[in-house]
C-alpha cells in the first residue's frame, strides 16, 4: 500500500495503441496501492477511448468507478502525433487541476510508457517527498551530457551538464531559448501542477516540427512553456529551478549487460528498467506511427531477459 496513504491519479494518454495499453492497464490494475489511485484515460479517438472504456467495465469492475474518461474533440483538423499528445496531456492535467482537490500526486503516463514496477514507482514517490521535489527528471542526452558549461550541482555526476543535444530546438535553432527534455512520463505534485505547470496553450511554441511530423514534440514544448510560466530568464534560473523542484534518476543509456538484442537507448533501456522499473514500448517515430502496430511487442523479450536482474536505487 501507499506510504502514509498518498492519492495518487494516473493522467493516462494515448492514441492508437489499444493492445499497449490494456497491456499497461493490465499491470497498473494488479497492483495492491489500487484502492488508493485514481484514473484517467484521454484520447482524441472516440472510438478507441469507448472502447478501452468498454474493456474496463467488463474484465475490472470492481474498479471501474475509479476511472474516468475524457475525449478530445480535434474537430476537421487532427492535431498528428507530437500536438495531439501536448494536448491530450494538457487537456488531462487540466481536468485534473479543475476537478480534484484530494490528491497528492499525478503520474503522467502513455499507452506505451510506462512504470511497470509498483514498489519502484511508489519508493520514486516517497523520494519526491522525502527530498520536498515535485517532478522527475529522468535522464536524457538532450538533459545532460559532457559537452556545454551549465553543470548542475546536485547530479552527483562530474560529467552532468544541461542544454546538450538540442541546445536550441528545430532544424533553424527555431526556440527561442534552450530547452531541457521534459519527458511526458513523469509524476507530478499536487503543488507543481497548482503552480508551476503551463496548462495555458502557448501557440509560439506550437510549430516546430521532428521527424517529418509537424508540430512540436510534448518534451520541448512543455519545457519552453514551463521556463516562460515560472520567468528563468537566463539559463542559470532553469538549473536552479531544476535543482530546487526535481528528483533526478542517473541510469546508463547505453548499457547492454545481457545483450539483449531489443535494446535501445531511448525506449527499451536495460538501466533504466532494471533500476527504476521505467519502460517505453518502441513505436514507429514519424507521423505514420501506426503504420507498424506490432513492433511494441519487442518489450516481451526484453523483459524476460532483465526481470530477474532488477536491483534497488538508493
Amino acid at each position: 500500500m501507499l506510504n502514509n496513504m498518498n492519492k495518487i491519479i494516473f493522467n493516462i494518454t494515448f492514441h492508437w495503441q489499444l493492445p499497449q495499453l490494456k497491456w499497461h492497464l493490465e499491470n497498473i490494475f494488479s497492483w495492491e496501492c489500487v484502492p488508493d489511485c485514481e484514473y484517467l484515460l484521454v484520447s482524441s479517438h472516440k472510438e478507441n477511448l469507448d472502447l478501452i472504456v468498454e474493456w474496463i467495465d467488463q474484465n475490472y469492475p470492481h474498479i471501474s468507478d475509479q476511472v474516468e474518461h475524457l475525449f478530445i474533440d480535434e474537430g476537421d483538423k487532427p492535431l498528428g502525433n507530437h500536438l495531439g499528445c501536448t494536448v491530450n496531456v494538457i487537456e488531462g492535467l487540466r481536468h485534473i487541476k479543475d476537478t480534484k482537490s484530494d490528491y497528492d500526486f499525478v503520474a503522467n503516463v502513455e499507452a506505451d510508457n510506462q512504470f511497470r514496477d509498483e514498489k519502484k514507482f511508489l519508493k520514486l514517490v516517497d523520494k519526491l517527498k522525502e527530498n520536498d521535489k515535485h517532478m522527475l527528471l529522468i535522464d536524457h542526452p538532450s538533459c545532460y551530457g559532457s559537452q556545454s558549461g551549465w553543470t548542475c550541482p546536485n547530479s552527483g555526476n562530474p560529467y552532468a551538464e544541461l542544454f546538450t543535444m538540442f541546445p536550441s530546438f528545430g532544424s533553424k535553432s527555431a526556440s527561442p531559448r534552450n530547452y531541457f527534455h521534459m519527458t511526458t512520463l513523469n509524476i507530478y505534485s499536487k503543488y507543481f501542477i497548482d503552480n508551476c505547470l503551463n496548462l495555458e496553450y502557448q501557440e509560439e511554441f506550437m510549430g516546430y516540427g521532428w521527424f517529418d511530423a509537424s508540430g512540436t514534440p510534448f518534451e520541448p514544448y512543455f519545457a519552453l512553456s514551463l521556463i516562460k510560466k515560472n520567468n528563468l530568464r537566463d539559463d542559470n534560473k532553469v538549473v536552479d529551478f531544476l535543482n530546487k523542484m526535481s528528483y533526478p534518476l542517473w541510469y546508463n543509456r547505453h548499457a547492454n549487460p545481457f545483450n539483449c538484442p531489443e535494446t535501445e537507448p531511448d525506449d527499451l533501456t536495460p538501466d533504466r528498467y532494471m533500476k527504476y522499473g521505467i519502460l517505453n514500448c518502441p513505436n514507429t517515430r514519424n507521423s505514420r506511427g501506426a503504420e507498424n502496430p506490432n513492433i511494441w511487442e519487442k518489450v516481451f523479450n526484453f523483459i524476460k531477459v532483465h526481470d530477474s536482474h532488477k536491483y534497488d536505487f538508493d
